[in-house]
């Protein structure tokens, strides 16, 4: 299965696909609280920043490259509209939580 179809309209995606563009796949888990750890990392100063922390933390944790699958699932394509429409109503959600918590909700 190819994730990276999941969060790449069709035309970037093959565009991709035609230029022999690859990806990799990070072989750690808990990737979430990675990078979490990598931004207060780089918050504090332990490093110069999250980019330079990621090359410390997750380099030694790629996998090999993988060219991206040329016929993509048609799962994919139903669940791309779901995607982005996640992707436009979380960031707007997220604002409205932490501004009613900082009113004491």
């Amino acid at each position: 299965m190819d994730v990276t179809y999941d969060i790449l309209p069709d035309d970037v995606y093959l565009d991709k696909v035609n230029n022999g563009s690859t990806y990799t796949v990070l072989l750690r888990e808990e990737l979430g609280a990675t990078g979490a750890a990598m931004m207060a990392a780089a918050c504090i100063g332990a490093h110069e920043s999250v980019a330079t922390c990621a090359d410390r933390w997750l380099a030694p944790s790629l996998g090999p490259a993988t060219a991206p699958d040329s016929t993509p699932p048609e799962v994919y394509r139903r669940l791309y509209p779901i995607y982005r429409t996640i992707r436009a109503t979380t960031p707007p959600a997220s604002s409205a939580l932490c501004g009613a918590r900082r009113k004491g909700a």
